[in-house]
């Protein structure tokens, strides 16, 4: 069953399915972003502010776009510029800059590398990464009454 949660921006009560916006609001965002994406389309070069007064859509949430990816800056003034939340470098779009998801991502593969490597060579993993196998427990449980259908 879905997980139950009030919306941040009407405070109706909805299923969440990973937005966390309710149906309703998440459509009336969706339009929001594409007004402001054809804005910034026709007008290169206009400040957030700009945006936001022009469209009637929040600054905050044209930001949000920005940190989401789905708007790059280059459209917007040197005053919509956002920063890398790891470094602080500026950046067009997204949460890290190009350099900071390199070492993200270099870091994780070899992390990644050296897991493969402990299993291959026997090696015992680290506690939390054990061998646990998830099943439905009353199924298992019936199981155990007839062995022949365990595995």
């Amino acid at each position: 069953m879905a997980e139950l949660r009030n919306c941040p921006e009407c405070g109706q009560l909805f299923a969440y399915q990973g937005k966390d916006l309710c149906p309703k609001c998440t459509e009336v965002e969706e339009q929001e972003f594409t007004i402001v994406r054809q804005y910034v389309r026709k007008h290169p070069g206009a400040t957030i502010l700009q945006v936001a007064e022009e469209t009637g859509v929040d600054e905050e949430k044209i930001l949000r776009f920005l940190k989401e990816g789905r708007l790059v800056s280059k459209g917007l003034a040197a005053g919509a510029s956002i920063t890398c939340e790891r470094c602080g470098a500026r950046i067009e779009q997204g949460r890290y800059c190009r350099s900071c998801v390199q070492e993200l991502d270099n870091a994780l593969r070899q992390t990644i590398a050296t897991m493969k490597k402990d299993d291959r060579e026997g090696r015992e993993a680290p506690a939390g990464r054990g061998k646990e196998r998830m099943y439905v427990k009353d199924i298992r449980d019936k199981d155990k009454d007839n062995p022949s259908r365990l595995r």
